[in-house]
């Protein structure tokens, strides 16, 4: 199998075809479509992590360059929902995104791939996330576009907020989908990275 200009050692019927998988070959063509410069996805594995903050943190922290968090779940009225993040080198762009001049053309970015494809790319200077009352949070949930997720990693909240020309938004938002906020029950998360 051919994925892009690279082989793929993944096969659709074995490597991301598994029923509990996240990271499926058709998400991970969604992916490309806007990492294609700034991730490998032929180099990425899986990462296996600790269900709680602490834990997602320090695994997100140990992959030296191009980690993806992709997070699904469900909404109250049972409607799947599969967000994720993304972040050039964690340990550097983490607490503080660095500008593009990076070598990569994303340092940091949020995003969504069901059931709506967008993308909300992080500003230079903001922290990429930060833990507040034991929850991770990547953005403000304010200002901009935010993931939050709780403490125990069971809830999750997407929020998205327009925003006016004096107010800072860590990962910007898409205007035309207005203010809205979407609660869901995690189902399930995985972190990727390149290897080398």
């Amino acid at each position: 199998m051919i994925f892009f200009d690279q082989p793929c050692r993944f096969d659709a019927n074995t490597g991301y075809a598994k029923p509990d998988a996240i990271l499926t070959l058709s998400r991970m063509v969604q992916l490309e479509t806007f990492l294609f410069n700034s991730i490998s996805m032929a180099a990425i594995n899986r990462f296996e992590s600790r269900r709680s903050v602490a834990g997602l943190v320090e695994t997100i922290e140990s992959i030296p360059e191009c980690a993806l968090l992709v997070i699904s779940g469900h909404t109250a009225a049972n409607e799947i929902h599969v967000f994720g993040f993304f972040i050039a080198r964690p340990l550097v762009d983490g607490p503080c995104i660095q500008s593009g001049r990076s070598g990569f053309d994303e340092t940091a970015l949020l995003f969504q791939l069901s059931p709506t494809h967008d993308v909300f790319r992080g500003k230079s200077g903001a922290p990429a996330w930060c833990v507040n009352n034991n929850d991770l949070v990547f953005g403000d949930k304010d200002h901009g576009a935010a993931l939050a997720l709780d403490g125990s990693l069971i809830n999750a909240r997407f929020t998205h907020r327009l925003c006016g020309p004096s107010e800072e938004a860590v990962y910007g938002p898409t205007v035309h989908r207005g203010d809205f906020e979407t609660l869901l029950s995690i189902d399930g998360f995985e972190v990727w990275g390149e290897s080398f």
